[in-house]
């Protein structure tokens, strides 16, 4: 599983499939992983994540909901 990373604002909500996103992740995988970038890309769907102001991502014990840990991988898996 990977992703490209964009940083696209949307509304809350199901987000669309972006075509453009899977051009966006062949040319980083050609970049940063070129022995894989012969290998297609066989499927795509869209997901929200939660980041920081600053970007970062939002990962660990939740400080309002006792027992509720926030990671984006786990959500990305389920």
């Amino acid at each position: 599983m990977l992703c490209a990373c964009d940083q696209t604002e949307l509304a809350p909500g199901d987000p669309p499939l972006d075509e453009n996103v899977k051009e966006m992740l062949a040319d980083k995988i050609q970049r940063y992983m070129p022995g894989l970038s012969e290998v297609s890309i066989s499927r795509g769907w869209a997901g929200l994540r939660t980041l920081t102001p600053d970007g970062r991502f939002v990962i660990g014990w939740d400080a309002q909901v006792e027992g509720l840990f926030g990671s984006p991988v786990l959500a990305a898996m389920a």
